[in-house]
């Protein structure tokens, strides 16, 4: 049993050397903010070895859904750690965005997502679609990446938009699993399965 200072919600990865990172709160923070915040949990002692703030990485009012507020900006519902590439990949359902940062350096490395209402300076860490029947996902969870490299993501489906004109509504929509293929040299990204 461990008490964490900001307690757990949603997700937790169990790494290799039996560390455990966790989807967890930074109560303290001077913005007030819930759901932006993962530590590592050292498994024997209890101690948290390794913090990722998320409000370090990116811009708090970025990408907004239509669920976003000041308070929970993000919405982390996914810790996944990757061994082939040394990254955690995030879910931040209130920027209908999936994330990856180095696990080394907190850097982000990219996102997934439509890139409508986020800055200039984050265009680059977006995919470029390609293939037939590519549709992004929406307010998604439980993001993670396959042994094969794929990401696969619970695509909620919420307003398939960002721009509240083009909002489909929930009776016209539907929730699925999908599968992306990415490369991040060429930075395109290839709808594998839904």
């Amino acid at each position: 049993e461990y008490s964490l200072p900001g307690g757990y919600h949603h997700d937790y990865y169990e790494m290799e050397n039996g560390n455990l990172l966790v989807a967890s709160d930074d109560f303290g923070n001077e913005s007030g903010t819930v759901e932006d915040y993962i530590v590592e949990l050292d498994r024997q002692t209890g101690e948290i070895v390794k913090t990722f703030d998320l409000k370090n990485v990116l811009k708090m009012d970025d990408g907004k859904s239509e669920n976003w507020s000041d308070y929970d900006w993000f919405h982390n519902n996914a810790v996944w750690y990757d061994k082939k590439t040394n990254s955690i990949t995030l879910s931040g359902r209130h920027q209908d965005a999936v994330i990856n940062l180095d696990y080394a350096t907190g850097k982000l490395n990219w996102i997934i997502g439509d890139s409508t209402n986020w800055s200039e300076e984050y265009q680059k860490y977006f995919f470029k679609p390609v293939g037939e029947n590519f549709e992004w996902q929406w307010s998604q969870h439980a993001a993670m990446i396959t042994p094969e490299g794929y990401v696969f993501i619970l695509d909620n489906g919420n307003n398939k938009s960002k721009i509240e004109s083009e909002y489909v509504k929930a009776e016209k929509s539907y929730t699925r699993g999908v599968m992306y293929k990415i490369d991040c040299d060429a930075m395109t990204i290839e709808q594998v399965w839904e």
